[in-house]
């Protein structure tokens, strides 16, 4: 069944939720490729400084539900809206400029750069004018968000010379820099190790309160170990969307979803 909650009352819901405002609002969303309905009348609103984990078995619409928010795909019907602004129809660099960022499950960064470079273009990115690459002011910024997350003794190497989970980490480190007010991190911990996991992990916990935060994981260890709430999918639709400890605790999701076989 689709989710039935009633998401548009943006201040009503607000007012629940203390001062925090609403970062993202999801109303009814829906997408379909011919006859497949990959998300079906999805809503939930996400506050901001937020750490929302969205969950679900393969085919559930997870990434097409980020494809939607980010701008790769266009909705079929329902509206996106960021810290009140419909950006339903606004394509993708119109929402990257409005502070929605969002890395992939493969990493999307320059590997014929230095990890420095890397950093520097995002944030030069922001600016107006393209000739301030070398301005002292760049390179302070950057060197400092590559300290806050422990790359800094890395900033001259080139970027393919880094281990698999700091360059996963370096393309958060590039969502900072570009001064998203909301990331969305498909699958951050796919691929890594133990100890890169919990690196990670370290890394997203360190956004809270200061960063807007929606992740697609498989590993239950870092969702319900970073999520204050969970959004859960199946078959395209909102199955359940609450508290971790309620979600872990929901025996409608353990059967949809924690007993099938994880990607």
């Amino acid at each position: 069944m689709p989710n039935t909650e009633t998401n548009n009352d943006y201040h009503r819901d607000s007012s629940e939720h203390g001062n925090n405002p609403i970062a993202v609002s999801i109303q009814g969303i829906t997408k379909k490729f011919g006859n497949m309905t990959a998300v079906n009348d999805v809503s939930f609103n996400v506050h901001s400084g937020e750490l929302r984990a969205v969950i679900g078995p393969n085919g559930a619409g997870k990434t097409t539900l980020f494809n939607l928010i980010c701008g790769n795909l266009t909705c079929n019907s329902g509206k996106i809206v960021l810290f009140g602004k419909d950006i339903t129809n606004l394509p993708l660099y119109r929402r990257a400029r409005l502070g929605l960022g969002r890395t992939y499950q493969r990493n999307s960064i320059f590997f014929n750069l230095s990890v420095a470079e890397n950093v520097m273009l995002a944030d030069m990115s922001k600016e107006i004018s393209h000739n301030t690459f070398g301005r002292p002011k760049i390179k302070s910024e950057s060197m400092e968000l590559l300290k806050q997350f422990g790359l800094d003794e890395k900033a001259d190497k080139m970027t393919q010379e880094l281990a698999y989970g700091e360059q996963r980490k370096l393309e958060i480190i590039l969502g900072l820099a570009l001064k998203s007010k909301v990331l969305l991190l498909d699958e951050p911990a796919a691929g890594l190790s133990p100890e890169e996991t919990s690196e990670i992990v370290r890394l997203i916990k360190a956004l809270k309160g200061e960063k807007t935060v929606i992740l697609i994981e498989h590993d239950m260890d870092v969702v319900f170990g970073v999520a204050d709430r969970i959004t859960v999918l199946h078959h395209g639709e909102v199955l359940a969307d609450d508290s971790r400890e309620s979600i872990k605790n929901n025996p409608t999701v353990r059967d949809a979803y924690f007993g099938t076989a994880r990607r």
